[in-house]
C-alpha cells in the first residue's frame, strides 16, 4: 500500500522564513508531494521516522485527519492504485478527498486525547457529549455537513425525552466547542480555502440552564450530625471519615485525596489535580496535619501515599462509593460540600480574610496574578486559618 507522511523541505524556506509543509506519497518506489496552505516555522518541526512531525497541535491534526482520509481513499480503491503511477495518484486521491466531509466523530477523539491530558473530568465530559450525538444519529460517524440546525434542534428534543434535560446545556455546548476547533483546523480563511460550510450554531440558541441554587454549604448543627453520625457498615463509616478528614484539611477533594502522597514533617504537600495543568505554580499547595485529621488519616494511612485505598480500582470507583453512601448518611450529601463548608465557617464564624480563603482553597486572583509572582508563599497562612475554624467547630460542641 502507499505510504502517506507529512514532508518540508528545510533548505527551501518561504520569504516570511516559514516552511511549506507538503503531504509525500511513496508509491512504486516512487515518489509524489503536494504543497499544502500550511506554513510553520523551523522550531516548529522535528523530524520523525519516515518524515516530519509538526509539533503544533492544532496543525499536527489537521495533517493527520488529512492523511488518514487519504488512506481510506487509497484502501477504498482498492486495487485500481497498481495502474497508478505517484504522482497519478496522489492527484487521485487528492480530489476524491476533497469532496470528503470530515468526520465530526473522529476530529472530536483525537482533539480531546491531545488537548485535555490530565483533565480527566473536561476530557469526560466532552467524550459524554459525543458519545450522546452518537446515540441520537444512531451511529458512530457523523460528517461535518450533517450537523445542521434541524438536527441540534431534534438532538435536544431528543435528549429532553430521555430525562437527560440536565445536561442539554453541557452537552450543546461541547459540541459548539468541538465543532468550532474544527472549522478552525479544517478552513483556511486567509486563503479562503473553506472545506466546511455550513456553521448550524450561527442560528442555534444554546438553551441556557437556570436551576434552582443548589445548596452548598452545611450549617455547623449539620456537620456535627455528620461527624457523630452512627454508622451501620463499614463503607458508610469509610465514607463520613473521608467526609469529615476532607473538612480537616481544609476541603481537600476526593480527586486529591485519592492520589495525596504521604505526610512529609506533618504536612500535606500535592499539587491540585483539577487545576495543576493550567497554571505557572502546578496549583501546589502545603497543608499542616492537624490531630482531627491526623486521627483519621491513622485508620486508613498508607505507606507511599496519605491513604492506603488498594481496595479500590480508580478513582472512578472510589469517588462512586462516597456519592453512592454519602446519601446513607444524609439525603442530598455530596462530598464537595465539606468544601463550601470549611469556606463559609471560615470567613463567616472565623473572620478569615477572603483573600486567606481563595489561598487555603488554592484559587488564584487572575487581577493579583502578576502580584504573586513577586511573593512567596506563607503557607503557615493556611495553618492559622485552618485552626482558626476546627477550634470554632470544637468550641461549639
Amino acid at each position: 500500500m502507499a505510504n502517506i507522511t507529512v514532508w518540508v523541505y528545510e533548505k527551501k524556506p518561504l520569504a516570511n522564513k516559514k516552511l511549506r509543509v507538503y503531504i509525500r506519497l511513496i508509491h512504486k518506489n516512487r515518489i509524489a508531494y503536494h504543497a499544502t496552505n500550511i506554513a510553520v516555522f523551523p522550531k516548529d518541526i522535528a523530524k520523525s521516522d519516515n518524515g516530519y512531525r509538526i509539533k503544533d497541535k492544532r496543525i499536527a491534526l489537521v495533517l493527520s485527519q488529512i492523511i488518514n482520509d487519504m488512506d481510506q481513499e487509497i484502501l477504498d480503491m482498492g486495487i485500481k492504485t497498481d495502474h497508478y503511477s505517484a504522482s497519478m495518484l496522489i492527484n487521485t486521491v487528492l480530489r476524491r478527498y476533497k469532496r470528503r466531509q470530515p468526520d465530526f466523530v473522529d476530529f472530536s477523539k483525537y482533539y480531546i486525547k491531545t488537548n485535555f491530558a490530565g483533565r480527566n473530568g473536561s476530557a469526560e465530559n466532552y467524550s459524554l457529549s459525543v458519545k450522546r450525538l452518537c446515540e441520537f444519529y444512531g451511529r458512530e460517524k457523523i460528517l461535518a455537513n450533517e450537523i445542521t440546525i434541524y438536527k441540534l434542534n431534534q438532538f435536544e428534543k431528543w435528549l429532553r425525552d430521555r430525562g437527560l434535560e440536565r445536561g442539554v446545556t453541557l452537552y450543546l455546548t461541547s459540541i459548539q466547542k468541538l465543532f468550532k476547533e474544527m472549522r478552525l483546523a479544517y478552513n483556511d480563511y486567509d486563503n479562503d480555502d473553506i472545506v466546511i460550510k455550513n456553521n448550524p450554531f450561527e442560528a442555534y440558541r444554546i438553551p441556557r440552564s437556570t436551576p434552582k441554587r443548589k445548596k452548598r454549604s452545611l450549617t455547623l448543627e449539620e456537620l456535627m450530625e455528620i461527624r457523630n453520625y452512627q454508622c451501620k457498615n463499614y463503607k458508610d463509616t469509610f465514607t463520613r471519615d473521608m467526609f469529615m478528614l476532607s473538612f480537616y484539611m481544609v476541603g481537600m477533594n476526593s480527586r486529591d485525596l485519592y492520589d495525596c502522597p504521604a505526610p512529609v514533617m506533618g504536612r500535606i504537600e500535592y499539587n491540585r489535580g483539577k487545576t495543576k495543568d493550567r497554571r505557572e505554580d502546578e496549583a501546589f499547595i502545603s497543608i499542616k496535619v492537624e490531630p482531627e485529621a491526623q486521627e483519621i488519616i491513622n485508620k486508613y494511612k498508607g505507606k507511599k501515599k496519605l491513604l492506603d485505598l488498594k481496595d479500590f480500582v480508580s478513582f472512578k470507583q472510589f469517588n462512586n462509593i462516597l456519592n453512592k453512601h454519602l446519601k446513607n448518611i444524609a439525603p442530598g450529601l455530596f462530598f464537595y460540600m465539606a468544601r463550601h463548608t470549611w469556606a463559609s465557617l471560615a470567613r463567616n464564624k472565623c473572620d478569615v480574610s477572603k483573600d486567606d480563603v481563595a489561598m487555603a482553597l488554592n484559587h488564584i486572583d487572575q487581577a493579583l496574578k502578576t502580584t504573586d509572582t513577586y511573593i512567596d508563599p506563607d503557607w503557615t497562612i493556611i495553618d492559622r486559618a485552618n485552626r482558626k475554624v476546627l477550634d470554632y467547630v470544637a468550641s461549639i460542641e
